[in-house]
């Protein structure tokens, strides 16, 4: 029998079992032996294990037999559809494993080509792939999306992590969802190297505070900054002090209007004017950083 390969890359394309699992399955096979045939890809002499990796580990450890089968594909990344597949079929599966191995289904899918982006016939609406993995699964398109980022930013964990990213998804450590999509936002991340949960945490949180930052500076950007001439200056070329000045003026004037008139345009001028004093000293405190 030719030797058994494992490829790293395929290993970690799946969870693995939990403590408690591998602890019954070893039980299992010692006392009834390895009854299920190990899946194998037989390429170039080769046979590369691509289901039971947990079967393979105990039955070579306690020299125990076991049968293989061999299976065709085309390259690897058909190997990993396969396995993708294969394991959105268990019935173990915790929901954060569920939701990245329906993203990460997404992801290929897309990718591939003849996917579901490419489905259709004479007389049938083309689906999006989003549509048609809603339906597959039950869930919602928007479900389907943000599974999407969550494997995306899984993924992006384990190019530095891999066991990290596995302490995620076994629920060993725990992370909003939300929390970890805000890391595709982020910049640099090319030279990042996530050295624990804590690190990460840490990265989640800069990266909101950028977020907000940029926030700040483009909802400037866009208020009414136009100012009327005084003493023939435009008042955008006033130093921060004067407009401040101005502004301020602004506000009593229209604290007294709607005191006065109680109007709902004396209040929209007050409000745009409050609107203008937060994003001036805003602004402000972004340029000095």
């Amino acid at each position: 029998m030719k030797n058994i390969r494992i490829i790293q890359e395929l290993k970690e394309h799946i969870v693995p079992l939990s403590k408690e699992e591998y602890q019954l399955l070893r039980k299992s096979i010692i006392s009834e032996g390895c009854r299920e045939a190990l899946l194998v890809w037989e390429k170039n002499d080769e046979l590369i294990l691509i289901d039971g990796h947990n079967r393979y580990q105990i039955c070579t450890e306690n020299n125990i037999r076991y049968r293989t089968k061999k299976m065709v594909f085309a390259d690897i990344e058909e190997v990993k559809f396969w396995m993708l597949n294969n394991q959105l079929g268990r019935r173990n599966l915790n929901p954060d494993q569920l939701s990245y191995y329906r993203g990460l289904k997404y992801c290929m899918t897309k990718k591939n080509k003849g996917g579901y982006e490419n489905v259709s016939s004479k007389g049938q609406i083309d689906l999006s792939t989003s549509k048609l993995l809603s339906k597959e699964f039950n869930v919602s398109e928007s479900t389907i999306k943000r599974d999407e980022k969550y494997s995306m930013a899984l993924n992006l964990i384990s190019e530095t992590n891999p066991k990290l990213k596995l302490q995620i998804l076994m629920g060993e450590i725990k992370m909003k969802k939300s929390d970890l999509a805000i890391l595709l936002q982020a910049e640099g991340t090319e030279d990042w190297v996530i050295v624990n949960e804590s690190d990460l945490k840490h990265k989640i949180k800069i990266t909101k505070e950028n977020l907000e930052r940029k926030k700040s500076i483009a909802q400037y950007d866009k208020v009414d900054t136009s100012y009327e001439l005084v003493s023939g200056v435009d008042t955008l070329f006033l130093d921060q002090d004067s407009r401040l000045n101005l502004i301020k003026g602004k506000i009593l004037s229209a604290v007294n209007s709607l005191i006065k008139n109680k109007d709902k345009s004396s209040l929209k001028s007050l409000k745009k004017q409050i609107n203008k004093l937060e994003l001036e000293v805003l602004y402000n405190q972004e340029v000095k950083k």
